[in-house]
């Protein structure tokens, strides 16, 4: 068991860059309300150096304390190793509900220190064997530059099996991709795909894929992120099925000759998931809805219907 040893430090003493700080946040407006009304309620962690003392638990409090121009009230511990550091620190976080980008950060600094997980994963709420426990593993297998990503993207996590097989050049072409734009899941997975089916006949690198379909020029664009996201999906699309498209392409130019020069709006609805079309008008008076009859008759004998119904995904 750890013993510690009470001390009052001046802040330019103690050092906040250690590892085990993996989840360092700013001190928060009620935190530093309640140092500078109450003072100091609870110590912070410290170990010493040998330039001095670095922080191991207690940072936000440390902040708030050190902007203030007041002296910290510490203690200190032996002489910890990096787990016992970490343990420290996530046992003096237990109040806080990590999010998915929390879970990463715990993850990097436990899993290089080759002990079992099954005290960590306790306190962080993991189950062993989960798919989370995968996700969160194979996550680490990443860049560090990835988990950036998690903030615009949190459920990214689920593709990280998929990403932790692909190469790091590939990787580093794609995280702009998810750095810049805010992907649902099923989007995110059904890109993820589209790439991998594009790669695939000629076994073209990532960015080989991306240059010749100019996914980077529409990242780049002046696009909303909605848009750009709906262009790169139908770009990679384009690529990996160019049949499904062709005919898709046709049944919707059928589609708008169907009701052109007609007050009625033609759509298939379920994007082709089954051949039923789907008419829509609006009228206002009786001469108006027996024009739009007229009309409705004329579509039902219309040539353009001849390849009706269509079945793309056959």
């Amino acid at each position: 068991m750890l013993t510690y040893t009470p001390l009052t430090l001046d802040p330019d003493r103690i050092l906040d860059v250690d590892p085990c700080i993996f989840w360092a946040g700013e001190c928060t407006k009620p935190l530093f309300d309640s140092l500078q009304g109450q003072g100091q309620l609870q110590p912070v962690l410290v170990q010493k150096s040998s330039t001095g003392y670095t922080l191991v638990a207690g940072y936000s409090r440390f902040q708030g304390l050190k902007k203030l121009g007041k002296k910290i009230y510490a203690l200190q511990t032996e002489d910890p190793g990096p787990w016992e550091k970490g343990l420290i620190y996530l046992s003096s976080n237990l109040g806080r509900i990590p999010d998915t980008l929390m879970l990463v950060r715990a993850m990097r600094y436990f899993s290089p220190l080759g002990k079992d997980l099954q005290q960590i994963y306790l306190l962080l709420g993991i189950s062993r064997g989960s798919r989370q426990e995968r996700q969160l593993q194979a996550w680490t297998r990443l860049p560090h530059e990835w988990d950036g990503a998690l903030q615009h993207t949190p459920q990214l996590l689920t593709c990280a099996p998929d990403l932790a097989n692909i190469s790091h050049s590939d990787l580093d072409t794609l995280l702009p991709f998810f750095q810049d734009l805010s992907w649902s899941l099923n989007n995110a997975r059904k890109f993820l795909d589209l790439l991998r089916r594009t790669q695939q006949p000629e076994n073209l690198p990532i960015e080989e894929v991306v240059t010749r379909l100019a996914l980077d020029k529409i990242l780049a664009g002046e696009l909303s992120p909605k848009d750009k996201i709906r262009l790169i999906l139908d770009s990679l699309g384009r690529a990996a099925y160019p049949e499904y498209f062709r005919l898709m392409d046709e049944a919707r130019q059928n589609i708008n000759s169907l009701v052109a020069g007609t007050a009625w709006n033609c759509t298939h609805s379920d994007n082709f998931e089954s051949p039923a079309l789907e008419l829509r008008v609006r009228v206002h008076n009786r001469d108006e809805l027996q024009e739009v009859s007229r009309q409705l008759k004329s579509i039902a004998s219309s040539t353009h219907l001849s390849p009706w119904p269509v079945y793309p995904h056959e």
